[in-house]
C-alpha cells in the first residue's frame, strides 16, 4: 500500500461499507483530469501528496485552506527546512497558494460517504506501512482512523484496539488515550476508529507532568517477580528466535546482554509496570497539566520498569537534540521519581532490558520490508552502543 491512489480506495471503500453503501470508489489523477471528472460526479474529495519523512507521504484536502492546513499538521519531517517550509504553506493557504504547488493531485469520486472531511498520512512504505485518515466535518466529531493490510501492519492495529480496550478497563487509565470508537477486521484489513485528543505537543523535557502519566501506569498493575519468570520474557525468547537467521550478530549481543542481567541479579526480583512502548513527545499531547498519549500499538501490561521512560529520554536525545552516547547515557542514568531508592540498584539491569527489547523489536519490523533511512540508522547504532556500554 505504498500508493496515493491506493491507500484513497482503501480507506474511502471501508467508509463507503460501514455506511452501508456499495464499494465503487474510483479515484482521478492529475489537474485537468479531476477537472473533467467534477463535471459528471456529485461527491468528490480532492487532496495534494505532500512527501514527509522516510518516503512517507500525507494526502492533504485543497477544497479548504483550513482542510489543507490540517493536512499539513500530519507531515513527520525531520528536516529544519521542511519544516520551515511547512510553516510557510500553512501560512499562504488562506490566499490560496495551496491549489498552485505543483505537486501530484488526486481525487476519489464516492458516494454514500456524508459530508466529513479527512487529511490521509501513510506511513513508511514497507512491510509494516499503515494508514492514519484524520475526519472532521460539520455534523461529526473530529476522529482519526488507522487501518493496517495483512500482516504487520494489520498486527499493530489489532494490538492497538485491545490496548486502547485494556485502559477503558481499568478506568485509572482510560483518560491517558483516545477513546476506541470501532474496530474490525475485513477484505485482510485491521482499522480502528478513534477519538481525537486535544492540547499541545509538550517540549523535550522530561518533567513531572511527564512523569505522571507514568506513575498512573505503574500504579495500576506493578508486578514484582523475576526477569526469567515473566511473560515478557517467554515473548522475548521468541522474538529472538525468529529475527536470528537475519541477524545473528544482533541476537548473540542481545543474549549475552540478557545473560549479564541474570547474572547480576540472580534471584532478585524486578517491578514489571504497564508500558506505551513508544513514549516519546509527537506520541502525546498535554492539556490544563495533564498528558495523554496516542499511538497505542506498542502496549504492553507488563514490561520491565522505566521502559517508557528510558524510551522518551533516548529517541528526544538521539533524534532532537542529536546527543552523543556519553550524554545519553548520562541522562539515563539520572534521578527519577518513578524508581523507589530500594530497588535504584536494579537500574542498569531495567536499562539493558530496555535497549535489548526495542532493539530485538525494531529489528522484528525492518525484517518485514521496511527501507532503512537515516533515522533509524541513528537509533540503532546509540542502542548498541548503549547496551555495550552497559553490559561494560
Amino acid at each position: 500500500m505504498t500508493e496515493a491512489s491506493e491507500a484513497l480506495r482503501l480507506f474511502f471503500g471501508l467508509v463507503q461499507r460501514q455506511a452501508g453503501g456499495g464499494d465503487a470508489v474510483r479515484v482521478v489523477e492529475g489537474r485537468s483530469a479531476i477537472r473533467a471528472a467534477r463535471q459528471s460526479v456529485d461527491s468528490m474529495r480532492a487532496f495534494v501528496r505532500l512527501p514527509s519523512t522516510g518516503g512517507a507521504f500525507v494526502l492533504a484536502s485543497t477544497e479548504s485552506s483550513r482542510a489543507f492546513a490540517m493536512g499539513l499538521e500530519g507531515l513527520t519531517l525531520s528536516r529544519p527546512v521542511w519544516r520551515l517550509a511547512r510553516r510557510v504553506l500553512g501560512a499562504f493557504a488562506p490566499l490560496g497558494l495551496h491549489r498552485y504547488l505543483g505537486l501530484p493531485e488526486l481525487a476519489v469520486c464516492a458516494d454514500g460517504v456524508g459530508d466529513s472531511r479527512y487529511s490521509v498520512q501513510a506511513g513508511v512504505p514497507g512491510g509494516g506501512q499503515k494508514l492514519i485518515v484524520r475526519e472532521w466535518g460539520p455534523t461529526v466529531g473530529e476522529a482519526f482512523w488507522k487501518l493496517g493490510p495483512a500482516g504487520l501492519p494489520a498486527q499493530l492495529v489489532d494490538a492497538e484496539a485491545e490496548a486502547l480496550s485494556w485502559l477503558k478497563k481499568h478506568k485509572e487509565c482510560a483518560h491517558l488515550a483516545p477513546a476506541l470508537l470501532a474496530s474490525g477486521s475485513e477484505r485482510e484489513v485491521s482499522w480502528i476508529k478513534m477519538s481525537a485528543m486535544a492540547g499541545t505537543r509538550p517540549d523535550n523535557t522530561m518533567g513531572p507532568v511527564v512523569e505522571d502519566i507514568l506513575s498512573t501506569l505503574a500504579a495500576t498493575k506493578r508486578q514484582v517477580q523475576r526477569v526469567q519468570d515473566s511473560r515478557w520474557f517467554a515473548n522475548l525468547g521468541v522474538r529472538l528466535d525468529a529475527i536470528e537467521a537475519g541477524a545473528p550478530a544482533l541476537v548473540r549481543d542481545c543474549r549475552l546482554a540478557l545473560d549479564a542481567v541474570q547474572r547480576e541479579l540472580g534471584d532478585a526480583p524486578l517491578e514489571f509496570w504497564p508500558s506505551h512502548g513508544d513514549f516519546t513527545p509527537w506520541n502525546t499531547r498535554v492539556e490544563s497539566g495533564t498528558l495523554r498519549a496516542f499511538d497505542w500499538e506498542f502496549f504492553d501490561s507488563s514490561r520491565p520498569a522505566l521502559f517508557d521512560w528510558f524510551h522518551w529520554i533516548l529517541q528526544t536525545g538521539v533524534l532532537v537534540a542529536h546527543q552523543d552516547t556519553r550524554d545519553l547515557q548520562a541522562d539515563l542514568r539520572a534521578a527519577t521519581r518513578l524508581l523507589s531508592a530500594e530497588r535504584e540498584h536494579t537500574r542498569e539491569a531495567l536499562l539493558q532490558l530496555y535497549l535489548v527489547d526495542v532493539l530485538t523489536r525494531e529489528e522484528a519490523i525492518m525484517q518485514h520490508e521496511r527501507p532503512s533511512f537515516e533515522q533509524v540508522e541513528w537509533l540503532r547504532s546509540a542502542r548498541l552502543d548503549l547496551l555495550t556500554r552497559s553490559a561494560a
